[in-house]
């Protein structure tokens, strides 16, 4: 037998022969059993495949649990930009760890709160802007109405140059020269 494949009787039978400065003495056999070779290549495949499948199951059983965290922790970046896009600025998720969903989360937590600050900082502006336009709307009403009342009031002092100058000119005229 040169290979395992070609046994049929259970023994794997090999020779040598045995020669001298070209004189043949004869030759060694040697035979084996198969069954413990066999034994053992079966005893190893199935070992192979218990270890194999265990495998499988724990890359999916820790697939399934990292696939699971990583979800949840997105889930909370969906409902944290939900909660922004509707008007909760300022609004923090957790932050844990170092990696990069901690980082991209430490991240949000910031922009969220510069994102509150610059909001309340245009509505304190735009408070401020409102009440300045307010006041200056009511001083440009205050002078509107002096500047009518100034308009009124040269008219009627106008008016009151006039009949003081036909008066003089009646007084003038009648004078006897």
């Amino acid at each position: 037998d040169t290979h395992i494949q070609e046994i049929d009787d259970g023994v794997y039978d090999s020779f040598s022969p045995i020669e001298e400065a070209g004189v043949d003495y004869g030759r060694i056999e040697v035979g084996l059993s198969t069954e413990t070779i066999l034994s053992a290549l079966q005893h190893s495949q199935k070992r192979f495949a218990a270890i194999a499948s265990i495998e499988l199951f724990l890359s999916i059983l820790l697939s399934v649990l990292l696939g699971s965290y990583l979800v949840r922790r997105l889930n909370k970046f969906k409902e944290a930009s939900k909660r922004l896009s509707i008007g909760e600025v300022g609004y923090q998720i957790e932050a844990v760890g170092n990696d990069e969903i901690g980082i991209t989360a430490k991240m949000f937590n910031r922009m969220s709160l510069r994102l509150r600050d610059s909001l309340q900082e245009i509505k304190s502006k735009n408070k401020f802007l409102k009440e300045e336009i307010g006041k200056r709307q009511e001083a440009e009403t205050q002078l509107v109405q002096h500047r009518d009342n100034l308009a009124s009031m040269i008219k009627q002092k106008t008016l009151q140059v006039r009949r003081s100058e036909a008066m003089l000119k009646m007084i003038l005229d009648s004078m006897p020269y």
